[in-house]
């Protein structure tokens, strides 16, 4: 039975991200953006969030600096999705090719 309330734990504990990121892609599909590349944005986040991290580990430490990780992650999927959406909108670029560029820069 412990197995069993692991395993929902662990469930819960890895489909929270892929929650928020669906939330993400349901309010741009209401918006008219076609956004495939929620994938290369969420990768993207966790690797600018574990650079900064890795750096700065030395001269801040503890609550504060996964804070702050967590914030730059978020204003890089920030970045990442104003890019796709001055493409697709502003430049009438095709939603599917911006997204699968964004993909490809991912890491």
């Amino acid at each position: 039975m412990s197995t069993f309330y692991f395993l929902v734990q662990q469930t819960m504990f890895y489909s929270i991200p892929l929650l928020i990121v669906a939330l993400g892609g349901m309010y741009s599909e209401r918006s008219g953006v076609v956004n495939i590349a929620l994938e290369g944005i969420m990768i993207m986040g966790a690797f600018i969030s574990l650079f900064f991290m890795n750096r700065m580990q030395s001269s801040m430490s503890g609550q504060w600096l996964l804070v702050l990780s967590m914030l730059i992650a978020a204003g890089s999927g920030l970045i990442l999705s104003f890019f796709h959406a001055y493409a697709s909108i502003n430049m009438k670029a095709n939603q599917v090719i911006s997204g699968t560029a964004l993909n490809l820069f991912a890491p």
